[in-house]
């Protein structure tokens, strides 16, 4: 679902929140953008240098480094100064990934940094946590709600921070506590991940740890790095403004999460408010978010009382929910609304030739809930308009498939061997017409003349003359006559013209 014109979001990851089972996994990018201006693990890592007094290296990985400062330089006491030092203000960011996981159903934040500003943020905008953890004392993964510092934070002592490579092998290896509750939440939940690059140190121990078949997804500016893939995350792409400037992830997890607030009355005037502008050809947000409204039942009843004009049937031509009704079956809760408010235009004589054109462009074979609304609307048109009305009735009657349109005959031929395919039950199958609605000379889709009708046969026409001959000639020869029985079954004269108007 494209959430704005920069960010799809994937629909798993949207039904994911929709049902509760969503995971926000954040990291040390979610708090570098302002107010918060903190570094990122590799900020962190030069600022470490700079005060142990040794020159900066990233071979072997940050993790190492840090682990590798000189001894007596207590690392982890600095790291949690200097975050410490920082501003205490959270940013956008913070503020709507803290509302969307509350919005879920369930709050569920795992972070790797170290500040409070997630947790701050969720307290001014009166979403708090109802638990936090921080390591090494963790919740079971599998069936927890609340917010988690999967490496500790600047609240608790330094010597539970996770910061150089022996702390990470005590947490993902050799201890292990990190491991426990990530796998089994890795398992069970959905995970997006945000504020990480495919090269953060966390990103290599989830690699090595995790399973194959979880559903990992991160929001990330190189999304067409291969890396992605190797590490089984499905990218999320966004674009830079400009150097450094990850302005569209803010405002996409901003949008995300004012759309998840949304109440009732203000969805009823989003959909006006769309549905009342000058075209039908929607930006894609605007366009994903109608289509997320047709798809529940109250939105396809927020969207059938805010129109009647036809140029909205177009629009709804496209979609999923409204095509399934032309294809057979049960119809949803959701379309079922979409097929009595396109019945309306059925009852309408100045709209009821347009939605012939609807049939002809996605076919004959209606659910069984389109078909009850088609037929009491059709039976509502034929009082007020008998010509108009006695088109859908010919339709309905005669060519509905899986409903009144005839059989396929394919079975019967395909054992219709040594004179068989004269029999009475062949003949009667393949003589028996249905209508086939083609786009008439008129081109203009709002044209209110009906679309052209053809007569169809269940088989071509040579070998409808083929099987029609056989049976005269069988007829002549002498064969016994039908029995009375069979004489009830047998069908009534029909012509055989080529075209004909319904």
């Amino acid at each position: 679902m494209w959430i704005t014109g920069d960010v799809e979001i994937p629909q798993p990851v949207v039904d994911a929140h929709a049902a509760g089972d969503l995971v926000f996994f954040v990291g040390a990018g979610a708090s570098m953008g302002p107010p918060s201006n903190l570094p990122s693990f590799e900020g962190l890592a030069k600022a470490m240098a700079e005060k142990a007094g040794v020159e900066f290296a990233n071979e072997g990985g940050l993790d190492f480094f840090l682990g590798s400062l000189p001894e007596g330089f207590d690392t982890r006491r600095h790291v949690r100064d200097e975050i410490q030092s920082g501003t205490p203000e959270f940013n956008p960011t913070h503020t709507a990934i803290a509302q969307l996981a509350a919005t879920s159903g369930k709050f569920r934040i795992v972070t790797t940094n170290f500040d409070l500003h997630l947790e701050s943020a969720a307290v001014s905008v009166g979403v708090s946590p109802a638990d936090v953890w921080h390591s090494p004392a963790l919740p079971i993964g599998s069936d927890y709600a609340g917010l988690v510092y999967l490496h500790g934070s600047v609240h608790r002592p330094p010597d539970e921070l996770i910061v150089t490579d022996r702390d990470f092998g005590r947490a993902y290896i050799t201890e292990a506590w990190a491991t426990r509750f990530l796998l089994p939440m890795f398992d069970k939940r959905t995970v997006v991940f945000v504020g990480y690059s495919h090269e953060d140190t966390i990103m290599r121990y989830l690699a090595l740890g995790l399973p194959s078949n979880t559903r990992r997804y991160a929001f990330t500016n190189d999304g067409r790095d291969p890396k992605w893939d190797h590490l089984e995350i499905t990218a999320i792409p966004y674009t830079l403004r400009g150097e450094h400037d990850h302005g569209n992830l803010e405002d996409a997890l901003t949008t995300w999460a004012q759309r998840a607030r949304m109440g009732a009355l203000e969805h009823d005037t989003r959909v006006r408010e769309i549905i009342n502008g000058d075209s039908t050809t929607l930006p894609l947000p605007e366009r994903d978010y109608l289509i997320s409204q047709i798809e529940t039942e109250d939105g396809a009843r927020r969207f059938a009382s805010s129109t009647t004009e036809h140029r909205w049937l177009r629009w709804l031509e496209g979609t999923e929910m409204f095509k399934a009704l032309f294809q057979g079956g049960l119809a949803s809760s959701p379309s079922m609304v979409l097929a009595q408010w396109y019945a309306s235009f059925i009852e309408n004589p100045e709209t009821s030739d347009l939605a012939l054109h609807t049939v002809q462009r996605l076919g004959r074979r209606f659910s069984d809930g389109l078909l009850v609304s088609v037929a009491l609307a059709t039976e509502a048109l034929v009082r007020i308009d008998p010509d108009r009305g006695s088109r859908w009735r010919v339709l309905l009657m005669t060519s509905i498939e899986g409903h009144t349109a005839p059989g396929d005959p394919g079975v019967v031929l395909r054992f219709a061997r040594d004179g068989m395919s004269n029999t009475r039950a062949v003949v009667r199958s393949v003589l028996r017409p249905h209508l086939v609605l083609e786009q008439g000379w008129v081109l203009d889709n709002d044209s209110d003349y009906p679309p052209s009708a053809a007569l169809g046969w269940p088989v071509q026409p040579r070998e409808l003359h083929k099987i029609v001959t056989e049976h005269a000639t069988s007829a002549d020869s002498g064969t016994p006559k039908p029995s009375a029985s069979s004489k009830m079954l047998s069908i009534a004269p029909t012509t055989l013209s080529p075209r004909t108007t319904a």
